[in-house]
């Protein structure tokens, strides 16, 4: 799977042909509605993926392909709600599309799933993952060797340091 652009087609191919007439005559002929809604939704994905800490795609309007479905959810919801006399339009099965969808954003962003790396991202080293350091110092950190340690006469112990030889 890739990284694309949503666009206000992607919203209008999941109409039937009989809304997306209403749609368009409640708009007035107008798309600039439906892509304000798309350009605020794919800001709202693209900041819970954020707040996961996850990588983003470098072209500022693109989600992952497999997010699609749930932001055409919540585009769909986000134009009936927006439309005057369409309340027809908003079924129940269409109001429980945008709420398991939003459970998804909400997943995303308190990292309980996942999302697949943008192509411009893959190969990149991953930094800042804080706290993640070993709590345990087996054998994976190099450590003096006991008789190496000196005890100097302000009971400093240095490894590296130059015994003086008066504190012997």
């Amino acid at each position: 799977m890739a990284w694309s652009t949503l666009t206000e087609n992607h919203v209008s191919e999941q109409l039937s042909d009989a809304e997306a007439t209403a749609v368009v005559g409640a708009l007035g002929g107008s798309s600039s509605k439906l892509a304000a809604i798309v350009t605020l939704v794919i800001s709202k994905i693209r900041g819970c993926i954020r707040a996961g800490g996850y990588a983003l795609d470098d072209a500022p309007n693109r989600l992952p392909d497999e997010l699609f479905d749930d932001a055409i959810s919540i585009c769909r919801w986000k134009l009936l709600e927006a439309l005057p006399g369409c309340d027809y339009l908003m079924t129940d099965a269409r109001k429980e599309a945008n709420r398991e969808a939003l459970k998804t954003l909400r997943d995303l962003a308190a990292r309980r799933r996942q999302v697949e790396l943008p192509l411009s991202q893959v190969g990149r080293e991953i930094t800042g993952n804080w706290n993640s350091e070993n709590k345990v110092v087996p054998r994976l950190h190099p450590l003096p060797r006991p008789g190496v340690q000196t005890q100097t006469s302000s009971g400093y112990s240095n490894p590296d340091a130059d015994v003086p030889s008066d504190d012997l």
